[in-house]
């Protein structure tokens, strides 16, 4: 009968546990803070080490150990162990890379986009998490005789790049959602 009992009070504890989890909690200043400083700070070591790998010609956020070749991905915690603590919340930084090995120099090659950024934000609007997000890429000119069929195709895919990267963030806030 002790058994019986210590096993309902550990289910009880662990119901609690959840539903206090489960609740909805309210973004605090003191965590929006610490959230936009570390923001700030990430994009400035972001942006450093870009400028650093274009002055060096080569490069890796994942590290030198870490490089991806054809077509692997490469991902890693931005710090720490991917989650760090502050006040009232988590910040969670992960970087991750891919690459394909190239036959020529990058910008004298047979590829189509030569460079590509992508920014989303997010703000709490009308009860709701508001989503944006922008791409800008690089690509080579059309050619002039098949302009026609490709730039109508290149509309399609930069626009059905971020739909679909909205569409699957939507989703998995609605898959983690309580009914």
């Amino acid at each position: 009968m002790p058994f019986v009992a210590s096993r309902t009070a550990l289910v009880i504890a662990c119901a609690f546990s959840c539903a206090a989890i489960a609740t909805a909690a309210d973004l605090r200043e003191e965590s929006r803070r610490a959230f936009d400083s570390y923001a700030e700070q990430a994009t400035r070591a972001f942006l450093e080490h870009v400028r650093n790998a274009k002055s060096a010609g080569a490069g890796s956020a994942a590290g030198a150990n870490a490089t991806p070749r054809n077509g692997d991905v490469v991902v890693r915690p931005g710090r720490e162990d991917g989650i760090m603590s502050v006040p009232g919340g988590l910040v969670h930084h992960w970087v991750g890379s891919t690459a394909k090995e190239r036959q020529l120099s990058p910008g004298h090659d047979s590829g189509y986009l030569w460079r590509a950024a992508a920014f989303t934000h997010m703000v709490e609007r009308d009860g709701g998490v508001f989503v944006e997000m922008e791409t800008i890429g690089l690509s080579r000119g059309f050619p002039t005789l098949l302009s026609w069929i490709i730039e109508p195709i290149a509309r399609r895919v930069g626009r059905s790049s971020v739909e679909r990267s909205l569409q699957e963030f939507s989703a998995a806030v609605r898959k983690r959602s309580p009914a």
